[in-house]
């Protein structure tokens, strides 16, 4: 299943809602994402500084793994936490 999601590239971490009502940031607070995966998503940058990617990610999961996940508070999805040299398959749109 295809996601939007926003990469920090100041602490290499990409975030993505699960859910219209989940807002998720990456692990140092500068990017947000929130209003669902996909059709609502939106995100906002607290610094203009801040750099950053806006991603199309192919994650393993359903729409209804993602809200369960968020509802249930597993947070097993949302937060891709990636070291420098790793690379993965997203998108950029």
């Amino acid at each position: 299943m295809f996601v939007k999601a926003i990469k920090c590239e100041e602490c290499n971490t990409t975030v993505y809602s699960r859910a219209r009502e989940d807002v998720r940031e990456c692990e140092c607070g500068r990017v947000m994402v929130y209003g669902g995966f996909l059709t609502h998503f939106k995100y906002d940058i607290k610094d203009k500084k801040t750099k950053f990617k806006t991603l199309k990610m192919n994650i393993k999961a359903t729409p209804n793994d993602l809200y369960n996940d968020y509802e249930n508070m597993e947070d097993k999805f949302g937060l891709i936490k990636q070291k420098k040299q790793e690379t993965n398959s997203t998108y950029t749109f």
